[in-house]
């Protein structure tokens, strides 16, 4: 999947599991390690790049609200759904309510 900023479209995920890294656009986020926990490794890989495409934005939107303005982390939040759609539109809603739910 590619990021397309202008139309705020996904178009690329590129997931390293051994560099525990995914990159989204120009952006490479470091993950925590994962690769343990028994869960992760019961995972398909569009499971994993799910999942990890979710937190990695979590934990950026929780960086935002805390560190700038509301503004910017609406707009982090709104990515982040985008994000969530393009991988699994059918659980879209769910995991809106869940992630709004955490904030």
């Amino acid at each position: 999947m590619n990021i397309d900023l202008k139309n705020k479209m996904v178009v690329n995920v590129k997931f390293v599991p051994m560099t525990r890294e995914i990159t989204v656009g120009n952006a490479t986020l470091e993950l925590k390690r994962l690769e343990n926990l028994s869960f992760f490794k019961s995972m398909s890989e569009d499971e994993k790049i799910e999942f990890i495409i979710s937190r990695a934005c979590h934990e950026i939107i929780e960086w935002f609200c805390s560190s700038t303005s509301r503004k910017t982390a609406m707009n982090w939040i709104r990515f982040k759904e985008e994000l969530e759609g393009f991988c699994s539109p059918s659980k879209r809603e769910k995991r809106r309510v869940s992630f709004k739910s955490g904030i």
